[in-house]
């Protein structure tokens, strides 16, 4: 035997021998022999996380300390984002495009009827207005409309059940 195969087992009996399988305790949550503790967590130091999930827990500490810092700007900017940006244009007296802030200039230039234009810069934004208000209010309720008005009056065949029933899983599936 060379020295590459000197560790390999050469017989069945050799083999088994290095395979033993060894038995473990029954655990779970059957008598409490198994799994953590109640109250162990990573704060009170009783377990010990991997590496991996350290750097994961201290990475997402310091995205929240920096998403707080800045929260209000971030309302903010999605705020913003939702509305869009939109500016107001009117005619000066010398017939040159301004752009009008003033909302009682804006009320006075489109009251005397004078020519105007509302200019978009940015876009309104309907998904995220959308996302704002289902974190507001809940995401809608899902409904489903459907027309019962017509009933029975007579007893039906079953080819006309069939008919009925086809149309309104028709109507269910649009």
């Amino acid at each position: 035997m060379d020295d590459e195969t000197a560790d390999i087992p050469q017989t069945v009996e050799a083999l088994e021998a290095v395979t033993t399988v060894v038995k473990r305790k029954p655990g779970g949550t059957f008598g409490n022999k198994g799994g953590r503790k109640k109250g162990d967590t990573v704060a009170s130091g009783r377990i010990n996380p991997s590496a991996a999930v350290r750097e994961k827990a201290a990475l997402l500490a310091a995205w929240k300390e920096a998403v707080s810092r800045r929260f209000d700007r971030l309302v903010e900017a999605q705020l913003t984002a939702a509305e869009g940006i939109t500016h107001m244009q009117a005619r000066d007296a010398k017939g040159k495009w301004e752009p009008v802030t003033d909302p009682a200039v804006m009320s006075a230039k489109l009251e005397a009827g004078e020519e105007v234009y509302r200019l978009s810069a940015i876009a309104p934004s309907a998904p995220i207005l959308k996302d704002i208000m289902d974190r507001m209010f809940g995401q809608a309720k899902q409904s489903l409309d459907l027309d019962v008005t017509t009933t029975p009056t007579s007893v039906l065949t079953d080819a006309e059940l069939a008919t009925h029933l086809t149309a309104l899983l028709k109507k269910l599936e649009q």
